[in-house]
């Protein structure tokens, strides 16, 4: 298990101005946080990914599974659509993000300035 301090240096390592600059600071946890009955979109993404990895790895057990099973195929066929959807419809979760920090970097990169 990693000490608080190592987890610390794992987070910031490569953004040490950053880490200087906000590492007192704690996030609102607003956009990815925990709630009662749910974990958070990492949590999530951790899951399918490793549903996915399995998946994947033995792909040709689940298709010798399925190949005598018409209603077996069609439900393992829609989960793996389903879980594709899942998968492309969490990374989108981040495209606020990315646009946002493009544009603090472009006001970052001006000196705070509108010009």
């Amino acid at each position: 298990m990693l000490t608080e301090s190592a987890l610390e240096e794992r987070k910031w390592g490569p953004f040490p101005v950053l880490h200087k600059l906000l590492g007192s600071k704690r996030s609102s946890g607003r956009r990815y946080g925990f709630t009662s009955i749910s974990d958070n979109v990492f949590e999530e993404i951790r899951r399918l990914s490793d549903i996915a990895e399995l998946a994947l790895e033995n792909e040709s057990d689940l298709l010798e599974a399925v190949r005598d099973d018409p209603e077996l195929r069609e439900r393992t066929a829609y989960e793996l659509h389903h879980l594709r959807h899942r998968i492309v419809e969490l990374t989108h979760a981040f495209d606020d993000d990315i646009r946002e920090l493009e544009r603090l970097w472009e006001e970052v990169h001006r000196g705070g300035r509108a010009d």
